[in-house]
């Protein structure tokens, strides 16, 4: 080889080296290279954001500086409803090494320390990478947002995608493409309407036929005698944010609005809107006139029904009053004449007045001195019905009724009612003896018992009952009520010295369970200082409850009795058994008696035959003889 190839071939290495090595720097301008838009198709309802059938747009690019080299990709509507006022927005949903942010100036590394986020108030993103790497960005896109208030249109949509990379234009090219939003849809079982008495707020417990005094015609929010909750809810479990039409049928008037019980009477048919979270309500208002009223409520484009609610509008005159004892004995102290009767008040069409006038009157009011007095009647709202407390006086017996008029001598109302007439005790809260009983006297093993106090005065008779703890503080010695066993898991505990006695029975009952083996168990309870000295004393070592706790009430004697039943057939099994023995044997010495008889028989005929012959032989002899 001479020496001028060898320095052609190191003049050719040395060109090819530098080449190579020139290929390896960034260009002097950089540029977004291999970038794609990737788009898909999309469906949704109205009401919806972003769901798993969403229209996506995907771009993709590959960034020869990182840190200056970003794309945007901007959505825009080429077609839509004519009703349509909403655009399309995007949403970011997954990234890679992506940072994305909806303005030009947050896309420097430094300040977009998070990957991505929610930029469903823009049309418009940008896109930039975290490193010389491939980049990637997909978004959902749909129909409307917080920046586009209203409820996007039913209908068929062409949103156009279009990517630009920066600085450098790429090749990327715009796509088109179809969102199909279809009317909101309901689930029956999932969809709900509640309605609550006045401006409470509606749900499920509330939920009841509301019942309201008709009054006068009322028209500002504050004077809803009922209002309605409506919440949509389709069957993927988003929120449908259709509009609703709401028609009274019957008495009265209603409105609508976005906010809980904030609507004034609008008229007898409307459409109302929800507050964007699929949630609408109606308040209901009273004209005046009595009756039963009907609401209900369809989706105006759906057309789902979500059922009807119902109010009764009731008289504000008094047809009926019906009247029940609550606490049938009550005392001077303690709480029993607290709420002692209740009260309930009808108008002629038979619909509950709610919170009614009415006076309570007293057959003898030296024992109770209630007379045509309002004091102490309250509504209950709950129990939707009247509660009136008794003022007792003496000890003795008075019957309580209830009218609707305020004296002996009113005039008005026009007609005077007077309730049925209830008998109430005043009693006394003096203890004099006790008693402790149980439900029965045999318990399977960890059966139920029901323990039961009764507390008696001087006369005998049941004392008042009172929820407190201090009237009957001290009916127990210390320790409470005892017992020899221990009661099962899940049993009240006795050790209180007091008793809480029922206003309604005033007894005092406790649950307990019985142990688990078989036992007699008794339970004793030593009179405390709520009763007099003479009764402790006598009382000193308790009284008592007892109680069986076996297999079940009486199993143990039946078990006895089997037990003697299967002795008495074991013992007759044994005399079978010896019966048939001795049997056995006899039917032995038959066999063998008569073995000896037949042969007894045998050696007989072979003697009478022996003797036949000798006979024969002799009579022989005899006749030879004769003849000589």
């Amino acid at each position: 080889m001479s020496t001028t190839t060898t320095f052609k071939r190191i003049a050719f290495v040395t060109v090819a080296a530098l080449g190579l090595g020139l290929l390896s720097v960034a260009p002097s301008n950089a540029a977004v290279a291999a970038d794609t838009l990737t788009v898909t198709d999309g469906t949704a309802s109205v009401g919806d954001t972003v769901t798993a059938t969403s229209a996506t747009a995907t771009i993709s690019f590959l960034p020869s500086a990182y840190t200056t080299d970003s794309h945007s990709v901007t959505a825009s509507l080429v077609s839509g409803p004519a009703a349509n006022t909403l655009f399309p927005v995007l949403k970011l949903t997954e990234t890679t090494s992506a940072i994305v942010s909806g303005t030009v100036a947050n896309l420097t590394p430094e300040t977009a320390t998070a990957i991505g986020g929610d930029f469903d108030a823009y049309n418009k993103v940008y896109v930039k990478g975290r490193a010389a790497a491939v980049t990637t960005a997909k978004f959902a896109v749909f129909i409307g947002t917080s920046s586009n208030t209203g409820v996007v249109t039913a209908g068929t949509y062409v949103v156009r995608i279009t990517p630009a990379a920066a600085p450098t234009a790429g090749t990327a090219a715009a796509k088109d493409i179809t969102i199909v939003v279809t009317a909101a849809t309901q689930s029956s079982s999932s969809s709900t309407a509640h309605i609550s008495t006045g401006t409470a707020a509606p749900d499920a417990a509330t939920d009841i036929v509301a019942v309201v005094a008709a009054n006068t015609a009322k028209t500002a929010a504050t004077d809803a005698a009922a209002n309605i909750k409506v919440t949509q809810v389709k069957s993927s479990g988003a929120a449908a944010n259709e509009s609703i039409t709401a028609v009274i049928t019957g008495p009265g008037t209603i409105g609508g609005a976005g906010t809980q019980a904030a609507a004034a009477s609008m008229g007898r048919s409307i459409t109302v809107g929800t507050n964007g979270s699929g949630v609408a309500f109606i308040n209901v208002f009273g004209d005046g006139t009595s009756g039963k009223a009907t609401i209900t409520l369809t989706g105006v484009t759906s057309g789902y029904s979500f059922g009807s609610k119902t109010v009764l509008f009731s008289s504000t005159t008094i047809a009926t009053l019906t009247a029940a004892a609550v606490n049938p004995v009550v005392a001077a102290s303690g709480t029993a004449k607290t709420d002692a009767v209740s009260v309930i008040a009808k108008d002629a069409d038979g619909n509950q007045i709610y919170n009614p006038t009415v006076y309570t009157l007293s057959s003898a009011t030296s024992v109770i001195s209630n007379s045509y007095s309002t004091t102490g009647c309250n509504w209950d709202g709950t129990d939707l019905v009247t509660y009136c407390d008794v003022t007792p006086v003496a000890a003795g017996s008075a019957n309580i009724t209830f009218t609707n008029r305020a004296s002996a001598t009113a005039t008005t109302p026009t007609t005077a009612v007077t309730s049925n007439a209830v008998a109430i005790r005043v009693g006394s809260t003096t203890a004099a003896t006790m008693k402790l009983t149980t439900d029965k006297a045999s318990y399977l093993p960890g059966e139920k018992i029901t323990l039961t106090l009764a507390i008696l005065d001087s006369a005998g008779n049941a004392v008042a009952g009172s929820a407190d703890n201090t009237t009957y503080a001290n009916v127990f010695a210390t320790g409470g009520i005892t017992s020899d066993y221990a009661f099962y898991t899940g049993s009240d505990t006795l050790t209180a010295v007091f008793a809480q006695l029922s206003p309604k029975t005033s007894l005092k009952t406790w649950t307990l369970f019985a142990p688990l083996q078989a036992a007699e168990v008794t339970m004793t309870a030593i009179p405390g200082a709520s009763f007099p000295a003479a009764y402790q004393a006598t009382n000193a070592l308790g009284l008592t409850a007892k109680i069986t706790v076996g297999n079940s009430a009486g199993v143990d004697a039946a078990t006895d009795a089997a037990n003697e039943a299967t002795d008495a057939a074991n013992a007759a099994t044994d005399a079978a058994l010896a019966a048939a023995d001795a049997a056995d044997a006899a039917t032995a010495a038959a066999e063998d008696a008569s073995a000896a008889v037949a042969t007894l028989a045998k050696s007989v005929n072979t003697a009478l035959a022996s003797l036949k012959k000798q006979i024969t032989a002799l009579t022989a002899l005899v006749n030879k003889l004769l003849k000589k």
